[in-house]
């Protein structure tokens, strides 16, 4: 069990480098080409998704700060609009590892 949930937060991590360079686009190649499926994606809680426009990166815009748990792993993402937006703050969706009441 421990070995999956350590691959899935090295999944969220890289897929958080891909974020940071591909800001606000639709999955795109890069995410195909690292072969994340589509749950991997809607688990990780950093994309949002819609018919329209498919996975964008829900922390569009923002300075993302990890959110670790008692052991230093990191388990969730904060992040702060940059200029004027709404929320101004926000964190990362519950997952299978994040929960804001055991964490923070």
């Amino acid at each position: 069990m421990m070995k999956q949930i350590m691959k899935y937060i090295v999944s969220v991590i890289t897929l958080m480098m891909v974020v940071c360079l591909t800001f606000g686009q639709s999955k795109n190649v890069e995410f195909t080409a690292k072969n994340f499926d589509d749950r991997i994606l809607a688990d990780s809680g950093l994309f949002n998704y819609n018919e329209k426009q498919g996975f964008t990166d829900r922390f569009w815009n923002r300075v993302m700060f990890p959110i670790c748990d008692a052991r230093g792993r990191v388990i969730g993402f904060g992040g702060r609009v940059m200029g004027e937006g709404k929320p101004k703050y926000l964190n990362s969706p519950e997952t299978e590892l994040f929960n804001k009441r055991w964490t923070l």
